[in-house]
């Protein structure tokens, strides 16, 4: 293949894909500034899902052959690396980590609003606007939810779907007001309307966890000797033998308790470790000052990474 028609097709295929996946995943798009994706939720069900792991493969395959060929840059095989592990990614978590059907969680972050209320990178009212619109359309979301989640679900991701399901409750029923009374008055109207049905789906579907899946949580969270080789691959394009990863892995482990033990005797050599653990674990913010404090903290990194120059802040919205 000729050097420029190799270029023109890598292109082609790349601004695909990468498309494919905003469309596919329009909750990232949106946090990531692509505000077109305002308040749209994704379809997951198992024929969109179906669809988009089929053109997927696809893609793949048309990046593996262009990666054969010789015409493209240093920079775009690096780019095409990217693509092709984050579709490997994806196929790992829809098809072998089975996430849309065994971790709740994979839908429910897709509900938080705290992108819209925290972020001023418009006005309230248009930001409220995408609540609303996001709001609108949960209860088919959440048809969809329990049409594709397994009926047993491990401990783990029940524990985080329950959590999830509430926090994401808990948000609609006290913060979302608090920011309410700041809109138009058409706003507020709008966002109480779909505040109110998107708090009763909510309250359904902690219910239901709590009747109907809880009971039937399992304990077996095991992928599979093959299925966690091809996820390993995925996210970092290298074969790396499941026992080299163990002995990496248990070698970290023993200088991180050595540290542990270590440190811990410098801050109290009376206590043991897990004492002195305890003790750092009742220093946080209180409840009522959480997001504040959250939000000081990472203004003083946001600060420490610009003023020691260690990355480049592209912009100032928050």
């Amino acid at each position: 293949m000729a050097r420029g028609k190799s270029r023109s097709n890598f292109r082609v295929v790349a601004k695909r894909i990468i498309e494919d996946h905003r469309s596919f995943d329009p909750t990232g798009s949106a946090a990531s500034g692509l505000h077109r994706f305002d308040g749209i939720l994704p379809d997951y069900s198992v024929a969109s899902l179906s669809r988009y792991t089929s053109r997927a493969r696809k893609d793949l395959k048309a990046l593996d052959r262009i990666a054969q060929t010789d015409g493209l840059s240093r920079a775009a095989r690096l780019e095409l690396g990217v693509l092709r592990g984050l579709l490997l990614s994806e196929l790992s978590e829809i098809d072998d980590q089975r996430l849309p059907r065994a971790f709740p969680f994979y839908f429910l972050y897709r509900l938080s609003i705290v992108n819209y209320l925290l972020r001023t990178y418009a006005p309230l009212d248009r930001r409220l606007r995408a609540v609303g619109k996001l709001q609108s359309q949960i209860p088919g979301f959440l048809r969809v939810l329990r049409g594709t989640i397994d009926r047993r679900l491990a401990d783990t991701c029940y524990e985080m779907a329950e959590m999830a399901a509430a926090g994401i409750l808990d948000a609609y029923s006290r913060e979302l007001p608090d920011h309410l009374a700041d809109a138009s008055p058409v706003v507020r109207a709008l966002v109480e309307r779909t505040n109110e049905t998107a708090k009763s789906e909510l309250k359904d579907l902690v219910h239901e966890l709590t009747t109907d899946y809880k009971p039937r949580i399992k304990r077996e969270f095991a992928l599979g000797r093959r299925k966690y080789e091809r996820m390993i691959f995925a996210e970092h394009l290298a074969r790396i033998p499941l026992e080299r990863l163990s002995e990496v892995g248990r070698s970290d482990m023993k200088a991180n308790q050595a540290a542990f033990h270590e440190t811990a005797k410098k801050i109290d050599p009376s206590k043991a470790p897990k004492e002195v653990l305890e003790d750092m674990e009742q220093d946080h913010p209180r409840e009522e000052n959480l997001i504040e404090d959250t939000r000081g903290m990472l203004e003083e990194i946001r600060g420490y990474l610009i003023e020691h120059d260690i990355v480049t802040v592209p912009s100032e919205e928050r």
